[in-house]
């Protein structure tokens, strides 16, 4: 942690409000004398400071009480003012005590009108208590001392009282540290503050972060905590607290960094697609875009590293969120791709470009019979594929299917690219888009489903740059979201399909075409491997290529507890 650096600042003048009662009057208790006016009460700038002294204040009237003395003395007492300065009684001071008799002069008492004076208090000495006499000799640990302000118009014999109030005097507080000592720039990080001698009483400690103002909820005398608020991205940030006994200042105390929050945090491992809704800061600095150079919204296993490792990324992402829409500064939506992870250990052809085997492909899902002897069957000659033991999904719509352990020979054959087109609602039957070849009937005991990739027909894309593709005959299902779609350079690596038209004729894909396509021309839909169940962290890079870290523009939101994106089979 950080070492800050802490500095106390004796008030001099306490702004209004971090303490009320501007106006205090002390009663005499006795008639005034009958050629002098009673004390007048003063209102005075500050009712409170530390006992460290040191502190100064103004006390003022709305007549014109010091008219006709030049040199007024002030003192700070335990009993009642006395009506008229004598030796006996301020010749000396003596020592505050909880009998309530100390009287201690001011160190310094300058008539500044004749309404006006300002007083300063003596500052603590060191050594024995008492061998130097001043307002830190008597401090009850988080006890306000009240002293009664005595103003007489000389330190001479029988000089009159003429001005009153009241002050009183606090253990001066001490900050010690700040935990934690970073978070994100979007606020709402919960910090802590240790010190000694803290207000324990709520709006008894006034505190800002950065300049901006921190709601704080004392504790005890040893700490309080408040919430950071929003900020923009900044190191080094001071925290400055303000209390009845003066202004304390931790310099460097926190660094507001560019992290930021997700919602939803969690999604299924069967999801493909989930809309994230991330909040953050300095979200309008970065250009969004389809080229590795743009910035990135990047799933990672870990702490993101680009550093460049034998054309590969030190730490690389293990999937993206696309389709960045930014709200302002501090919103994007975009949308996590779940169905395709990127294989960040498979070396790219340059620090820009990624290649085809950073997406590797599914293995498929094997499905068994129910027992032995037990067979997958199909009824030969037709497009009914009957599992008895279930297993099947609405999911498993459009994917391949391949027959992989024959129970003997003679198993009915299917054609290569057979795939499933309907599933019923039990899960034990699927229609194929193709016949099975008659052979005994007696199936496999193992199907595996989405091994394969499946070739479409009749597709077309109208235009470079657009984000649909179209068929004149139904060659989408719903289990092709979030399967690859691959035609030489048509497509971008990595593109998936997002969403099917109803009719199966047309299909969205996620990322923009590079290329156009005739209806002539033969695509491939390919399933990928998904994400992997784990924790993840959800990043914003200001640019996803290679070694990108080096540039002196380069901005990476940090990983915090917020960003924190978790994949699970619930």
């Amino acid at each position: 942690m950080r070492k800050s650096r802490i500095r106390t600042e004796p008030r001099r003048v306490l702004r209004a409000g971090i303490a009320t009662a501007a106006t205090a009057a002390v009663v005499v208790g006795a008639t005034a004398l009958p050629a002098q006016a009673a004390a007048v009460p003063l209102t005075l700038s500050a009712v409170s400071g530390p006992n460290t002294g040191n502190a100064s204040f103004t006390g003022t009237a709305t007549t014109p009480w010091l008219t006709g003395y030049t040199t007024p003395a002030a003192y700070f007492s335990q009993p009642t003012c006395q009506l008229t300065w004598t030796a006996a009684k301020y010749g000396s001071d003596i020592l505050p005590s909880a009998t309530n008799t100390g009287i201690v002069a001011a160190s310094a008492t300058k008539k500044v009108s004749n309404s006006k004076v300002a007083v300063t208090t003596k500052a603590a000495a060191a050594g024995t208590t008492g061998a130097n006499i001043d307002l830190s000799d008597y401090a009850p640990a988080n006890t306000a001392v009240r002293y009664n302000v005595c103003v007489y118009g000389s330190a001479t014999e029988n000089s009159p009282l003429v001005g009153t109030g009241t002050y009183s005097v606090v253990a001066t507080a001490t900050l010690t540290a700040i935990s934690p000592t970073a978070g994100p720039a979007m606020g709402g990080t919960e910090i802590t503050v240790t010190g000694s001698n803290l207000p324990t009483t709520a709006g008894s400690i006034q505190a800002t972060l950065g300049g901006l103002p921190l709601t704080v909820r004392p504790g005890a005398a040893n700490y309080f905590t408040a919430t950071v608020p929003k900020a923009s991205p900044q190191n080094d940030a001071d925290l400055i607290i303000e209390t009845t006994a003066g202004t304390l200042r931790m310099n460097d105390a926190f660094d507001f960094v560019n992290g930021s929050t997700v919602t939803p945090n969690t999604a299924p491992s069967s999801r493909n697609l989930v809309d994230i809704d991330m909040f953050g800061s300095g979200f309008l600095n970065h250009n969004f875009g389809w080229a590795l150079s743009d910035a990135k919204v990047y799933l990672v296993n870990g702490n993101y590293n680009p550093a460049d490792n034998s054309t590969k990324k030190t730490l690389g992402q293990t999937s993206e969120c696309l389709d960045v829409l930014v709200i302002d500064d501090t919103e994007l939506i975009c949308t996590l791709v779940l169905s395709t992870r990127f294989d960040a250990s498979v070396a790219q052809t340059d620090a820009s470009t990624e290649a085809a085997g950073n997406y590797p492909s599914s293995t498929g899902r094997a499905l068994s019979s129910a027992g032995a002897g037990v067979a997958v069957a199909t009824l030969s000659g037709t497009t009914t594929l009957v599992f008895s033991g279930g297993g099947l999904t609405q999911d498993d719509v459009g994917e391949t299917v391949v027959g992989t352990t024959v129970v003997t020979s003679g198993t009915d054959a299917l054609a290569a690219d057979t795939y499933i087109t309907a599933v019923n609602a039990a899960g034990t039957q699927a229609t194929l888009s193709a016949a099975a070849t008659p052979g005994n009937g007696n199936g496999w005991s193992t199907v595996t489903i989405g091994s394969a990739d499946r070739v479409t027909a009749g597709i077309s894309v109208a235009s470079i740059g657009t984000k649909t593709v179209t068929a004149a005959t139904r060659q989408f299902y719903p289990g092709d979201i979030g399967e690859k779609i691959v035609h030489g350079a048509t497509f971008r690596v990595g593109t998936v399909i997002t969403s099917v038209s109803t009719d199966g004729q047309t299909a969205t894909i996620s990322k923009p075409a590079l290329g156009t396509l005739s209806a002539s021309a033969l695509p491939v839909l390919r399933p990928g491997v998904p994400v992997p169940d784990g924790s993840y962290n959800l990043t914003v890079v200001s640019s996803g290529v290679i070694g990108a870290q080096t540039a002196a523009t380069y901005a990476e939101s940090v990983v915090a507890s917020g960003s924190t994106f978790t994949v699970a089979e619930f």
